[in-house]
This record gives structure tokens, C-alpha cells and sequence, in this order.
């Protein structure tokens, strides 16, 4: 084990995260706020003769920090058995959909993040714990104690850990530290993450080159 000569306490690392928390809003089936999508229960869609499950739709003006030159005020997710697909339409859905309301929170990003974009003393810590920025955290990371606590408190914040309050999506913010594409996606803009009835969950994202992607992937 390396010897330690930076280290970084959990108020330091909760500062590091809110300073990189991205924009974001949990939407949910009641609330005050305004409606920022609907949802659609899987309900299955046939297009091009290719059976699909309509996940969603959402309102575009709902999307923290989302622009976009695509006709069309709504965008439906739907997912398929060969491929899954972003639509956007002018088309409000009809009185089967359930209703979502916008509601503001704050939600820490992953450690990952902090690992990954954090300060310069972000960083001396992790050389110190022979850490590299782009590896994401597991228990053999050294100096844990922090590092553990800020996970528990992200889980605190992040949708998928919410199972009493959970949201059927969250529009922005992070995207799940998952393993194999983490930083596949680190450049591009998550604008939904579906958290509802999720197995799997369905993403859809915003990539650097302006075109549009849905992913599924499982809990």
C-alpha cells in the first residue's frame, strides 16, 4: 500500500461533488409543479411493422440545459427487441398516460465523478492512494472511510436508491456508474433515466455529434 501524504475528508469530498452536480429534476406522478412528461406503462407500439414499448414522453422544456434544433415539442422513448428509439412529436399524449410533475432537486454525482473531474487536491489524494482518476472506486480504494460516506450519501440523493420516494425518471444530472461504459458516455448529455418498473432502465442521451441515443440496461 502506498503511504498516504494527501488526504481528503468527507465535507471536502461533498464540497467536490455539489461544486460538479449537473442540472436536474425528478419527474413523478403527483406534485404542484408544472407536467413534465408521461408515462405510458410499456405500452406496446407498433412502428414499421417492428413491435416497440413506449416508455415515455416528455416534454422537452422540462430538460435542464437541453437544446436542440429537432422538430417536434415531445419526445417519446420507446425500447424494442433490435433496437430501441428517440421520436419527437408535436403530439400531446392522451388521457391513458399518467401525468408527471417536475420537482427540483439536488443530486450529488457519483464518486466517479469527483475521482474523474474533481480538484487538484482531488487528485494528490488519489496519488497518494495509488489511485487513478479514470478508475471508478471499489473496496480496495485505501483511504475508504471518506470515500464510503460519500457514496452513502449519494445513495441518499440518487433515484435508483429512493425505493419509498422514488421518481419514474429523472431528466439531467449523472449517469449511473455502471462499469463497462462510464466513461463511454462521459462526454455526452443524459437527459433521461428512467426509474419506474426498472428492469431494465431506459436511457436516452444527447451525444457530442448532436444525434440521439437510447440504451436500456439492467438493475
Amino acid at each position: 500500500m502506498p503511504e498516504q501524504t494527501a488526504t481528503m475528508t468527507f465535507e471536502e469530498l461533498v464540497r467536490e461533488g455539489r461544486r460538479l452536480a449537473k442540472p436536474c429534476v425528478f419527474l413523478m406522478a403527483g406534485g404542484d409543479g408544472p407536467i413534465g412528461g408521461w408515462w405510458h406503462s410499456q405500452a406496446p407500439v407498433e412502428i414499421d411493422g417492428e413491435e416497440f414499448e413506449l416508455w415515455m414522453t416528455v416534454d422537452t422544456a422540462a430538460i435542464p440545459n437541453f437544446n436542440s434544433t429537432t422538430d417536434g415539442k415531445f419526445m417519446r422513448i420507446l425500447s424494442g427487441d433490435a433496437e430501441h428509439r428517440i421520436e419527437f412529436t408535436d403530439t400531446m399524449p392522451g388521457p391513458d398516460a399518467t401525468p408527471l410533475y417536475v420537482h427540483k432537486v439536488e443530486v450529488l454525482p457519483p464518486l466517479e465523478a469527483v475521482f474523474l473531474f474533481g480538484s487538484d487536491s482531488v487528485g494528490a489524494w488519489l496519488e497518494a492512494n495509488g489511485w487513478d482518476r479514470e478508475t471508478e472506486w471499489n473496496p480496495n480504494f485505501p483511504d475508504s472511510e471518506a470515500a464510503k460516506k460519500y457514496i452513502d450519501l449519494w445513495m441518499e440523493e440518487y433515484p435508483v436508491y429512493l425505493s419509498g420516494s422514488a421518481p419514474h425518471a429523472m431528466l439531467g444530472g449523472w449517469h449511473f456508474p455502471c462499469g463497462y461504459d462510464w466513461l463511454e458516455f462521459i462526454d455526452d448529455q443524459l437527459l433521461v433515466f428512467t426509474v419506474q418498473d426498472a428492469n431494465p432502465f431506459v436511457e436516452a442521451w444527447q451525444l457530442t455529434d448532436g444525434s440521439f441515443l437510447a440504451v436500456t440496461r439492467s438493475p
